[in-house]
């Protein structure tokens, strides 16, 4: 009995050629009876392996004329051709790469260029509320002085008008004996009766 594999060396073939010669149908009905499946591989009898050989030297060849056309119609891949292939599709790789972070960053840059125009906006709205505060703080300096030269005024005309009113004669001003004293011409056309 021998196994796949050394059968395989013998006709120099891999080992998955010849499962898949096998495998194939006129083939798997002959040797149905020389293959031992147990033990968890395959084991193939000596005559099963001079079936197979025989068979693979029996396939007839595939058409020399058909071969010959097949042969100048289709290109001959070496290895360079292949490097040529294998660059150009990595090349279309990172030229779409590039493509999609150019997109990404342009769509980064106008969000930058938003946020900032935003950012610009609301400083110079900033910039406008701090005017309008100081020139309502200047105009509350303004009246709080305003409001303290007329309290003075006020204060200065009601302290004349008391030294006007305590000297008019007439005038009854409450002393502290009890005598009352007689008001002003003032006291007397506004004063109480």
């Amino acid at each position: 009995m021998k196994s796949v594999s050394e059968i395989a060396k013998e006709m120099g073939l891999t080992r998955q050629a010849l499962y898949k010669r096998i495998s194939s149908s006129p083939l798997k009905d002959m040797l149905e009876e020389h293959i031992d499946k147990s033990g968890g591989f395959i084991a193939i009898s000596e005559e099963g392996a001079a079936l197979i050989k025989n068979f693979g030297d029996a396939t007839p060849p595939a058409n020399p004329v058909n071969q010959t056309v097949n042969q100048e119609v289709q290109p001959v891949v070496t290895s360079e051709v292949a490097a040529v292939n294998h660059a150009e599709i990595l090349n279309k790789q990172l030229m779409d790469e590039n493509k999609r972070m150019q997109e990404s960053l342009d769509f980064f840059k106008n969000q930058y260029e938003a946020s900032r125009a935003e950012l610009e906006r609301e400083r110079e709205h900033s910039r406008k509320l701090s005017d309008c505060v100081v020139s309502l703080s200047v105009q509350l300096t303004d009246l709080a002085r305003g409001g303290q030269i007329l309290l003075a005024a006020e204060q200065n005309r009601s302290s004349l008008m008391n030294d006007a009113d305590e000297d008019a004669p007439g005038r009854v001003v409450d002393y502290p004996e009890g005598k009352p004293r007689k008001k002003g011409l003032f006291g007397f056309l506004f004063g109480r009766r």
